[in-house]
């Protein structure tokens, strides 16, 4: 499997903004359309791995990540500890005018694996906003053999949103855990399952409220 190395573009720093005493409310009606000018900016990400780039959709309503030297192996020419790889970053997403919240609505991960007979790959994330608990965390598992690109879906029940506070502005946390285990798999043989060649990314669905 070829890996494509791509210069990381975080910026460390975490800043959590104190929370208002009075912080407007989110309306029950999602924003139509999603506010304008809406950016990511990487505040922080785990030394472990990097960021490359973090692009906002033309609709404002989703954004993807892209992550440099972030998979898990196991087998011939790993070393312990690669068999598990956790990265956790901390977002700063911004509307272009005031007045808006959002909640993560969704998740789609497009990865790559090389997973020999009777090994096993998973891949767990949750995210959340700083100074919260995670409001979401998935799990799925990718029996070998395989070796091909595999893509999760996840979607959040729109009861089940959990927003960011009007007012306060909290930065959104993102971990995401790559695994691979051999099982029964022949270890002079390597087994990968990675989000890091050049058509990887993760994309994070936004919906949008407007405050009140």
């Amino acid at each position: 499997m070829t890996y494509v190395r791509r210069k990381a573009i975080a910026i460390f720093g975490a800043v959590l903004v104190p929370s208002a005493m009075l912080a407007p409310a989110a309306s029950a009606a999602p924003a139509d359309p999603p506010p304008p000018g809406v950016t990511v900016t990487v505040v922080s990400a785990d030394e472990g791995c990097e960021i490359a780039e973090a692009t906002v959709h033309p609709t404002s309503t989703k954004f993807t990540i892209r992550y440099w030297d972030f998979r898990a192996l196991v087998g011939r020419h790993s070393s312990p500890g690669d068999e598990r790889k956790k990265c956790q970053a901390v977002l700063r997403v911004t509307a272009g005018v005031p007045g808006f919240t959002y909640a993560i609505s969704g998740v789609h991960f497009v990865g790559s694996a090389e997973l020999m007979a009777g090994a096993n790959g998973e891949l767990t994330s949750q995210h959340g906003f700083v100074g919260t608990p995670p409001s979401q965390t998935w799990t799925h598992k990718l029996p070998g053999p395989h070796a091909a690109p595999f893509t999760f879906d996840d979607q959040v029940p729109l009861g089940q949103l959990a927003f960011n506070t009007c007012g306060q502005a909290r930065d959104l946390t993102i971990e995401t855990e790559l695994g691979v285990s051999a099982g029964t798999s022949d270890l002079t043989m390597t087994s990968i399952m990675g989000l890091d060649t050049a058509d990887d990314s993760v994309t994070y669905d936004l919906f949008w409220k407007p405050c009140t």
